[in-house]
């Protein structure tokens, strides 16, 4: 006879057995461009340590880009963190805010919106371009046609404060043009040192023929 004992520790290992140390979270968007030319497809998993103290996490995000059935753009990664933010969590507005732009982020809540008027001064479409206003909200661009302009509507962007007690309000962008050359540079919108009440600000991101750099480095010697 099985002392009661010994089948009270068996029951209870069989009911632990049965709890899993994690948590998964899955996030997974399909949406398509108002004029149908583009499909962005998102997945995600989190998986969450239950047993750790600062809420460890392993994360895989798969973003891809469709111009057809040809993938456009793919990014593709695996981390762990115990301090930042999920993808998940930061990513909870992803929707097509133009026929060739995409706007991933967090929902927009403010009372307003900054303004970025982006310029292609140049004889060529930027095939694309990448523009990120914070770590919660960032614009893919598709086909800017040569000498064209657009209007983005963005979260007021987070200021940082300079070495000379200024405060500046920065936005970095970078893409590839048709000729398969790379662009990218920073914009900054600065301030006094004051909280920001006065309502949007306008950034201009302009990209010249000049701006275009060639990967190609020639032949090793």
């Amino acid at each position: 006879m099985i002392p009661c004992r010994f089948l009270c520790l068996a029951m209870l290992a069989l009911s632990l057995s049965g709890l899993s140390c994690t948590r998964t979270q899955e996030f997974n968007v399909e949406k398509t461009s108002p004029n149908g030319a583009y499909r962005a497809k998102v997945e995600a998993r989190v998986k969450t340590d239950r047993m750790s103290l600062t809420g460890e996490f392993n994360e895989w995000v798969k973003i891809q880009i469709f111009k057809g059935s040809e993938v456009i753009q793919s990014d593709e990664w695996d981390r762990k963190d115990a301090w930042e933010s999920t993808f998940i969590d930061d990513n909870s507005g992803i929707e097509w805010v133009g026929d060739n732009v995409l706007r991933m982020g967090r929902p927009i809540s403010e009372p307003f919106t900054d303004e970025i008027v982006i310029s292609n001064n140049t004889d060529e479409f930027l095939k694309d371009l990448g523009v990120s206003c914070s770590k919660y909200e960032q614009f893919k661009i598709f086909d800017v046609a040569p000498r064209s302009h657009l209007i983005l509507r963005a979260t007021p962007v987070t200021p940082w404060l300079s070495s000379d007690g200024v405060l500046k309000y920065s936005l970095g962008y970078g893409g590839t043009s048709q000729s398969a050359k790379d662009f990218e540079g920073v914009v900054d919108q600065p301030q006094q040192i004051k909280p920001r009440d006065s309502g949007p600000l306008k950034f201009q991101i302009a990209i010249n023929t000049k701006d275009l750099k060639s990967n190609f480095s020639g032949p090793v010697k």
